[in-house]
């Protein structure tokens, strides 16, 4: 058995944003997010944050392509506003980040 405290800045997760439709399921949406690392006491402030200000505070690079040009979609300001503007967002991404570092595996909700 062997354990790494090596430390790593950065990881990566798959987040996905179930949106409503019109069908009266949901769509979907989903892309890989790299997170900034967090302690153990990092984590247990942050829960106390809204989950708008965690994404915008450890979110820092995406992995996200347009579904209808087929086109990546650079990580920006502005792009990271149209996400937060879908009224799940906030709460997937943020689950996903804490899934991710409690070690547990994400799953589509």
């Amino acid at each position: 058995m062997s354990v790494s405290f090596k430390k790593r800045d950065f990881f990566t997760t798959t987040v996905t944003i179930p949106v409503p439709n019109e069908k009266g399921g949901f769509d979907d949406n989903t892309f890989v997010g790299k997170f900034k690392h967090t302690t153990h006491e990092e984590a247990k402030a942050l829960r106390e944050r809204p989950d708008v200000e965690v994404v915008r505070d450890r979110l820092v690079d995406w992995k996200m392509e347009d579904e209808d040009t087929k086109q990546d979609v650079p990580f920006s300001a502005e792009s990271l506003d149209a996400v937060l503007s879908l009224a799940p967002a906030p709460y997937h991404v943020c689950l996903a980040f804490y899934r991710a570092i409690s070690g547990n595996k994400s799953k589509n909700l």
